[in-house]
Protein backbone atom coordinates (compact mmCIF):
# COMPACT_ATOMS: atom_id res chain seq x y z
CA UNK A 1 0.00 0.00 0.00
CA UNK A 2 1.25 3.37 -0.82
CA UNK A 3 2.23 5.63 2.01
CA UNK A 4 -0.21 8.27 0.09
CA UNK A 5 -3.43 6.00 0.98
CA UNK A 6 -1.94 4.62 4.31
CA UNK A 7 -1.76 8.46 5.80
CA UNK A 8 -5.37 9.12 3.46
CA UNK A 9 -6.37 6.30 5.93
CA UNK A 10 -5.20 7.10 8.89
CA UNK A 11 -7.08 10.58 8.46
CA UNK A 12 -10.36 9.73 8.03
CA UNK A 13 -9.72 7.31 10.95
CA UNK A 14 -9.06 9.74 13.31
CA UNK A 15 -11.38 12.16 12.35
CA UNK A 16 -14.64 9.18 12.48
CA UNK A 17 -12.82 9.00 16.02
CA UNK A 18 -12.88 13.39 16.78
CA UNK A 19 -16.87 13.15 15.34
CA UNK A 20 -17.61 10.57 17.68
CA UNK A 21 -16.20 12.24 20.78
CA UNK A 22 -17.83 15.67 19.59
CA UNK A 23 -21.15 16.62 21.50
CA UNK A 24 -23.82 16.16 19.78
CA UNK A 25 -25.33 19.55 18.88
CA UNK A 26 -27.96 21.15 20.90
CA UNK A 27 -31.63 20.40 20.04
CA UNK A 28 -33.30 23.77 17.89
CA UNK A 29 -36.60 23.75 20.20
CA UNK A 30 -39.89 25.65 18.82
CA UNK A 31 -42.36 27.09 20.27
CA UNK A 32 -44.72 24.28 21.65
CA UNK A 33 -42.33 21.32 21.92
CA UNK A 34 -42.63 18.94 25.17
CA UNK A 35 -40.50 16.13 26.69
CA UNK A 36 -40.93 13.91 29.81
CA UNK A 37 -38.63 14.54 33.06
CA UNK A 38 -38.33 12.82 36.26
CA UNK A 39 -40.55 15.03 39.13
CA UNK A 40 -37.66 14.10 41.43
CA UNK A 41 -35.98 17.50 41.85
CA UNK A 42 -39.36 19.52 41.95
CA UNK A 43 -40.58 22.33 39.85
CA UNK A 44 -37.06 24.45 40.35
CA UNK A 45 -35.56 21.79 37.92
CA UNK A 46 -37.55 22.73 34.93
CA UNK A 47 -35.53 24.82 32.56
CA UNK A 48 -35.58 28.24 31.93
CA UNK A 49 -38.48 28.91 29.27
CA UNK A 50 -40.63 25.63 29.92
CA UNK A 51 -43.64 25.07 31.69
CA UNK A 52 -45.23 21.94 33.56
CA UNK A 53 -48.42 20.86 31.77
CA UNK A 54 -48.52 17.30 33.52
CA UNK A 55 -47.89 15.90 36.86
CA UNK A 56 -47.75 12.29 37.20
CA UNK A 57 -46.25 12.22 40.98
CA UNK A 58 -43.11 10.80 39.31
CA UNK A 59 -42.73 12.71 35.93
CA UNK A 60 -43.43 16.08 34.31
CA UNK A 61 -44.59 16.68 30.79
CA UNK A 62 -43.05 20.12 30.15
CA UNK A 63 -43.96 22.70 27.19
CA UNK A 64 -41.18 25.02 25.76
CA UNK A 65 -43.01 28.38 25.58
CA UNK A 66 -40.18 30.75 23.80
CA UNK A 67 -41.11 31.99 20.62
CA UNK A 68 -44.96 32.39 21.69
CA UNK A 69 -47.25 34.85 19.80
CA UNK A 70 -49.57 37.21 21.45
CA UNK A 71 -52.38 35.86 23.07
CA UNK A 72 -51.04 32.31 23.06
CA UNK A 73 -52.51 30.00 25.77
CA UNK A 74 -51.11 27.31 27.88
CA UNK A 75 -52.52 25.31 30.81
CA UNK A 76 -50.12 24.67 33.32
CA UNK A 77 -50.25 22.96 37.02
CA UNK A 78 -49.92 25.00 39.75
CA UNK A 79 -46.07 24.90 40.88
CA UNK A 80 -45.37 25.30 37.00
CA UNK A 81 -42.90 28.02 36.69
CA UNK A 82 -44.25 31.72 34.95
CA UNK A 83 -42.33 32.55 32.12
CA UNK A 84 -41.34 36.44 31.61
CA UNK A 85 -44.21 38.06 29.25
CA UNK A 86 -46.45 35.18 30.77
CA UNK A 87 -49.38 36.10 33.25
CA UNK A 88 -52.16 34.28 34.67
CA UNK A 89 -55.43 34.43 33.53
CA UNK A 90 -57.54 31.82 35.09
CA UNK A 91 -56.89 29.21 38.36
CA UNK A 92 -58.25 26.39 40.23
CA UNK A 93 -57.23 24.04 42.87
CA UNK A 94 -54.84 22.64 40.83
CA UNK A 95 -54.51 24.12 37.80
CA UNK A 96 -54.02 27.60 36.20
CA UNK A 97 -53.98 29.18 32.62
CA UNK A 98 -51.21 31.38 31.35
CA UNK A 99 -51.95 33.75 28.18
CA UNK A 100 -48.71 35.29 26.57
CA UNK A 101 -48.67 39.13 26.69
CA UNK A 102 -44.97 39.93 25.28
CA UNK A 103 -45.90 42.11 21.97
CA UNK A 104 -48.89 43.56 22.84
CA UNK A 105 -49.96 46.77 21.40
CA UNK A 106 -50.54 50.07 23.43
CA UNK A 107 -54.22 49.85 25.30
CA UNK A 108 -54.17 46.03 24.98
CA UNK A 109 -56.10 44.60 28.39
CA UNK A 110 -56.21 41.22 29.68
CA UNK A 111 -58.06 40.10 32.61
CA UNK A 112 -55.83 38.07 35.04
CA UNK A 113 -55.89 36.37 38.05
CA UNK A 114 -54.97 39.02 41.56
CA UNK A 115 -51.33 36.94 42.32
CA UNK A 116 -50.84 37.46 38.02
CA UNK A 117 -47.28 39.20 37.44
CA UNK A 118 -47.88 42.34 36.46
CA UNK A 119 -44.99 43.33 34.34
CA UNK A 120 -43.24 46.75 32.65
CA UNK A 121 -45.52 49.02 31.04
CA UNK A 122 -48.62 47.04 32.09
CA UNK A 123 -50.89 48.88 34.93
CA UNK A 124 -54.29 47.67 36.53
CA UNK A 125 -57.00 49.58 35.43
CA UNK A 126 -59.56 47.08 37.83
CA UNK A 127 -59.37 45.34 40.54
CA UNK A 128 -61.40 42.77 43.08
CA UNK A 129 -60.56 40.03 45.85
CA UNK A 130 -59.53 37.53 42.81
CA UNK A 131 -58.80 39.32 39.67
CA UNK A 132 -57.51 41.86 37.92
CA UNK A 133 -57.52 43.86 34.60
CA UNK A 134 -54.93 45.05 33.42
CA UNK A 135 -53.78 47.24 30.44
CA UNK A 136 -50.11 47.68 28.56
CA UNK A 137 -49.09 51.64 28.40
CA UNK A 138 -46.08 50.88 26.80
CA UNK A 139 -45.77 53.16 22.90
CA UNK A 140 -47.89 55.94 24.70
CA UNK A 141 -47.71 59.10 23.01
CA UNK A 142 -47.40 62.63 24.91
CA UNK A 143 -50.97 63.56 26.33
CA UNK A 144 -51.95 59.92 26.38
CA UNK A 145 -54.20 59.28 29.75
CA UNK A 146 -55.23 55.79 31.80
CA UNK A 147 -57.34 55.12 34.68
CA UNK A 148 -56.15 53.00 36.83
CA UNK A 149 -56.50 52.04 40.37
CA UNK A 150 -54.57 53.56 43.23
CA UNK A 151 -52.14 50.47 44.01
CA UNK A 152 -51.36 50.68 39.96
CA UNK A 153 -47.60 50.51 38.81
CA UNK A 154 -46.90 53.78 36.99
CA UNK A 155 -43.82 54.62 35.14
CA UNK A 156 -41.21 57.16 33.98
CA UNK A 157 -42.92 59.93 32.00
CA UNK A 158 -46.30 59.36 33.81
CA UNK A 159 -47.74 61.83 36.05
CA UNK A 160 -50.93 62.01 38.14
CA UNK A 161 -53.71 64.36 36.79
CA UNK A 162 -56.61 63.07 39.16
CA UNK A 163 -56.54 61.08 41.83
CA UNK A 164 -58.74 59.76 44.97
CA UNK A 165 -59.75 56.74 47.37
CA UNK A 166 -60.53 55.02 44.26
CA UNK A 167 -58.79 55.97 40.97
CA UNK A 168 -55.67 57.94 39.28
CA UNK A 169 -55.75 59.54 36.38
CA UNK A 170 -52.23 58.70 34.40
CA UNK A 171 -51.01 61.34 31.67
CA UNK A 172 -48.16 60.35 29.72
CA UNK A 173 -45.49 63.35 29.15
CA UNK A 174 -42.69 61.86 27.45
CA UNK A 175 -42.11 63.61 24.47
CA UNK A 176 -43.17 66.89 25.33
CA UNK A 177 -42.39 70.29 23.34
CA UNK A 178 -40.38 73.29 25.10
CA UNK A 179 -42.89 75.07 27.46
CA UNK A 180 -45.40 72.44 27.37
CA UNK A 181 -47.82 72.80 30.22
CA UNK A 182 -49.71 70.10 32.36
CA UNK A 183 -52.08 70.10 35.42
CA UNK A 184 -51.22 67.63 37.50
CA UNK A 185 -52.09 66.40 41.68
CA UNK A 186 -49.57 67.64 44.58
CA UNK A 187 -48.83 64.22 44.97
CA UNK A 188 -47.93 63.42 41.26
CA UNK A 189 -43.99 62.99 40.28
CA UNK A 190 -42.12 65.79 38.80
CA UNK A 191 -39.09 64.67 36.39
CA UNK A 192 -36.10 66.25 35.16
CA UNK A 193 -36.80 69.40 33.29
CA UNK A 194 -39.98 70.20 34.55
CA UNK A 195 -40.44 72.96 36.85
CA UNK A 196 -43.70 74.55 39.14
CA UNK A 197 -45.29 77.55 37.87
CA UNK A 198 -48.41 77.47 39.63
CA UNK A 199 -49.31 75.50 42.84
CA UNK A 200 -52.12 75.95 45.72
CA UNK A 201 -53.55 73.58 47.84
CA UNK A 202 -55.52 71.41 45.10
CA UNK A 203 -52.87 70.76 42.64
CA UNK A 204 -49.86 72.28 40.20
CA UNK A 205 -49.28 73.54 36.57
CA UNK A 206 -46.08 71.98 35.78
CA UNK A 207 -43.99 73.52 32.89
CA UNK A 208 -41.14 71.69 30.28
CA UNK A 209 -38.23 73.61 29.64
CA UNK A 210 -35.64 71.25 28.24
CA UNK A 211 -34.59 72.83 24.65
CA UNK A 212 -34.37 75.90 25.84
CA UNK A 213 -32.24 78.59 24.58
CA UNK A 214 -29.42 81.22 26.40
CA UNK A 215 -30.88 83.30 28.44
CA UNK A 216 -34.74 82.40 27.78
CA UNK A 217 -36.39 82.91 31.35
CA UNK A 218 -39.35 81.26 33.30
CA UNK A 219 -41.43 82.03 36.30
CA UNK A 220 -41.77 79.37 38.55
CA UNK A 221 -43.02 79.05 42.41
CA UNK A 222 -40.01 79.38 45.40
CA UNK A 223 -40.44 75.82 45.87
CA UNK A 224 -39.94 74.34 42.19
CA UNK A 225 -36.61 72.46 41.35
CA UNK A 226 -34.13 74.23 39.35
CA UNK A 227 -33.03 72.50 36.28
CA UNK A 228 -29.43 71.55 35.20
CA UNK A 229 -28.56 75.24 33.13
CA UNK A 230 -30.73 77.41 34.75
CA UNK A 231 -29.96 80.22 37.26
CA UNK A 232 -32.02 82.18 39.51
CA UNK A 233 -32.07 85.87 38.81
CA UNK A 234 -35.05 86.88 41.10
CA UNK A 235 -37.61 85.76 43.89
CA UNK A 236 -39.37 86.72 46.38
CA UNK A 237 -41.42 85.18 49.47
CA UNK A 238 -43.74 83.20 46.52
CA UNK A 239 -41.77 83.31 43.35
CA UNK A 240 -38.57 82.91 40.78
CA UNK A 241 -36.82 84.03 37.54
CA UNK A 242 -35.13 81.24 36.21
CA UNK A 243 -32.79 82.01 33.06
CA UNK A 244 -30.89 79.55 30.88
CA UNK A 245 -27.20 79.91 30.86
CA UNK A 246 -26.15 77.40 28.60
CA UNK A 247 -24.19 78.59 25.78
CA UNK A 248 -23.31 81.52 27.01
CA UNK A 249 -19.84 83.12 25.44
CA UNK A 250 -16.57 83.78 27.16
CA UNK A 251 -16.70 86.74 29.73
CA UNK A 252 -20.59 86.91 30.19
CA UNK A 253 -21.64 87.88 33.06
CA UNK A 254 -25.66 87.97 35.17
CA UNK A 255 -26.75 88.74 38.17
CA UNK A 256 -28.98 86.27 40.01
CA UNK A 257 -30.02 85.67 43.95
CA UNK A 258 -27.55 84.23 46.52
CA UNK A 259 -29.77 80.52 46.73
CA UNK A 260 -28.94 80.61 42.56
CA UNK A 261 -26.81 77.22 41.71
CA UNK A 262 -22.98 78.54 40.37
CA UNK A 263 -22.13 76.10 37.49
CA UNK A 264 -18.77 74.58 36.11
CA UNK A 265 -16.53 77.57 35.05
CA UNK A 266 -18.68 80.38 36.47
CA UNK A 267 -16.92 82.14 38.60
CA UNK A 268 -18.28 84.99 41.46
CA UNK A 269 -17.27 88.47 40.77
CA UNK A 270 -19.50 90.63 43.45
CA UNK A 271 -21.37 89.09 45.72
CA UNK A 272 -23.43 91.23 48.74
CA UNK A 273 -26.91 90.74 50.38
CA UNK A 274 -29.03 91.65 47.21
CA UNK A 275 -27.09 88.74 45.42
CA UNK A 276 -24.21 87.77 43.38
CA UNK A 277 -22.88 88.78 39.89
CA UNK A 278 -21.04 85.55 38.40
CA UNK A 279 -18.97 85.41 34.88
CA UNK A 280 -18.54 82.85 32.73
CA UNK A 281 -14.66 82.29 32.46
CA UNK A 282 -14.60 79.22 29.82
CA UNK A 283 -12.74 79.41 26.60
CA UNK A 284 -10.02 82.21 28.47
CA UNK A 285 -7.07 82.43 26.88
CA UNK A 286 -4.37 81.12 29.31
CA UNK A 287 -2.83 83.50 31.38
CA UNK A 288 -5.92 85.30 31.92
CA UNK A 289 -6.93 87.17 35.16
CA UNK A 290 -9.95 87.44 36.81
CA UNK A 291 -10.96 89.35 40.18
CA UNK A 292 -13.22 87.01 42.20
CA UNK A 293 -14.98 86.91 45.88
CA UNK A 294 -13.16 84.74 48.67
CA UNK A 295 -16.09 82.08 48.28
CA UNK A 296 -16.47 81.63 44.19
CA UNK A 297 -15.51 78.13 43.04
CA UNK A 298 -12.28 77.77 41.04
CA UNK A 299 -12.78 76.43 37.71
CA UNK A 300 -11.09 73.53 36.41
CA UNK A 301 -7.65 74.51 34.68
CA UNK A 302 -7.46 77.99 36.98
CA UNK A 303 -5.29 78.78 40.28
CA UNK A 304 -5.67 81.09 42.80
CA UNK A 305 -2.92 84.10 41.62
CA UNK A 306 -3.52 85.84 44.63
CA UNK A 307 -5.50 85.94 47.69
CA UNK A 308 -4.87 88.37 49.94
CA UNK A 309 -5.97 91.63 50.37
CA UNK A 310 -8.10 90.09 47.15
CA UNK A 311 -8.40 86.70 45.52
CA UNK A 312 -7.36 86.44 41.93
CA UNK A 313 -7.67 83.36 39.69
CA UNK A 314 -5.24 82.65 36.92
CA UNK A 315 -5.98 80.54 33.78
CA UNK A 316 -3.20 77.67 33.32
Amino acid sequence: MSSFLSRALAGTFLASILLALSPAPAHAYVYGDFQWISSAGGPGSVPAGWVITIDTGTQYKIVYTIGAAYGNTLGVTLNSPVPTNWVITLQDFDSRQLKYVGGAAYGATVGVVAISPVYTNWVITWQDTNNRTLKYVGGAAFGATVTVIPQSPYYTNWVFTYEDFNSRILKYVGGAAYLAVVSVTLNSPLYPDWVIIYQDNNGRQIKYVAGAAYLDTVNVTIGSPVPPNWVITTENATNRTLKYVAGAPYNTSINVTLSSPVYTYWVITVENAGGRTIKYVNGAPSGTLVTVTSSSPVPPGWVVQQSQPTRILRKL
